[in-house]
């Protein structure tokens, strides 16, 4: 049999992969390979398989005593600051006055 570049390797049926194709360099074959093609679009995110679902019936997880304080003093104090205070203003001193308690 005759050996030529482009020949077909006789026992796989494969051609040579050493062999660029024809009118192709072989460092533009591999930018090829990894590129992604322009008509597939976005890809899905897979799942990782650590990730875990709660199951609907699972309680709830509890409430950390910052939001207990948070719950029970929210309306105080945005009756102290008044309708005019921003979110930042109000978280501040939130905090604050959550840290004056617990000392």
């Amino acid at each position: 049999m005759a050996t030529d570049e482009n020949t077909i390797k006789e026992d796989s049926g494969l051609p040579d992969p050493a062999v660029a194709p024809q009118g192709m360099k072989e460092s533009d074959s591999e930018d090829t390979k990894s590129s992604p093609s322009p008509s597939t679009g976005k890809t899905k995110k897979k799942r990782d398989a650590s990730t875990l679902r709660k199951a609907p019936q699972a309680p709830k997880r509890f409430k950390s005593s910052y939001i207990c304080f948070f719950m029970a003093k929210q309306q105080e104090i945005k009756d102290e600051l008044g309708q005019a205070a921003t979110v930042s203003e109000f978280k501040t001193h939130t905090v604050s006055v959550f840290h004056v308690q617990q000392v």
